[in-house]
């Protein structure tokens, strides 16, 4: 089931980015719909909750969003990213959390490991413009340096 997972997030990234290569082609509203609501909410978000929770995710996480045009998210005014990317901001928010509690009886190497995957997802959200995700998982998990994260995105 795993490899089918994989192969499977493996051609919705494909198709993802296949996609994303039209931005400037097509209008704004028809490759959101096209990337947002038809590729990344209805196949790669499943294939990203049926996978196992662990380190990779994160780095899968990595992947979706930078396929994602900067300029989408750098225009946005207030704390909150784009709409139809909720559902993968809160699947971000619940794998800081999952690798967090999987941490708890973890030796120091593994929590320190965990601690930058977390500082990771913090980098993912800010990059999506997810400030408001961004301080909820910093103060949950204890992470001070923010603004020092949000600047290296």
């Amino acid at each position: 089931m795993e490899i089918y997972v994989s192969l499977s997030l493996y051609h919705c990234l494909q198709l993802l980015g296949n996609i994303l290569q039209w931005d400037g082609i097509l209008s704004q509203s028809t490759l959101k719909e096209l990337a947002v609501d038809s590729t990344l909410n209805r196949y790669i978000l499943s294939a990203l909750q049926m996978a196992d929770f662990g380190e990779d995710s994160v780095e899968k996480c990595r992947r979706v969003v930078e396929y994602f045009p900067v300029h989408w998210f750098s225009t946005l005014k207030g704390q909150q990213t784009l709409p139809q990317m909720e559902n993968l901001c809160r699947y971000m928010k619940h794998l800081a959390t999952s690798l967090y509690r999987s941490s708890l009886t973890a030796s120091d190497v593994d929590k320190r490991n965990v601690r930058e995957h977390i500082k990771e997802v913090v980098r993912l959200l800010g990059r999506l413009n997810a400030l408001d995700h961004v301080i909820t998982v910093a103060s949950e998990h204890g992470i001070k340096d923010i603004k020092t994260l949000l600047e290296t995105k």
